[in-house]
């Protein structure tokens, strides 16, 4: 995800829709977010008008973002997340 793709995604979370709090919406943002599961669009309170809220999939992204611990430096910059590696990548850092 792009650093504006998370700014959208935790204003809908925390706003509802951002237009009617008077925050931005960026159209690249949405489109991605929309296609990927993470917004959908509902009819708005206001005739014929549509509004973003969070999906399941979204609230659990957004979840998970908020769990993240914040990286240590300690000789280098340590990111706090789980490497994924598959058996044969494993086994080759394991016999080296």
């Amino acid at each position: 995800m792009s650093p504006l793709e998370i700014h959208c995604l935790l204003e809908i979370y925390a706003y509802g829709d951002p237009k009617e709090d008077g925050h931005s919406q960026h159209p690249m943002a949405i489109d991605a977010l929309s296609i990927g599961g993470l917004i959908h669009e509902v009819p708005s309170k206001k005739a014929n008008n549509w509004d973003w809220k969070v999906t399941e999939k979204g609230r659990e992204h957004v979840e998970s973002l908020c769990g993240l611990p914040f990286p240590e430096q300690k000789t280098e910059w340590i990111r706090p997340y789980k490497v994924r590696l598959t058996a044969d990548e494993l086994g080759k850092i394991l016999n080296a």
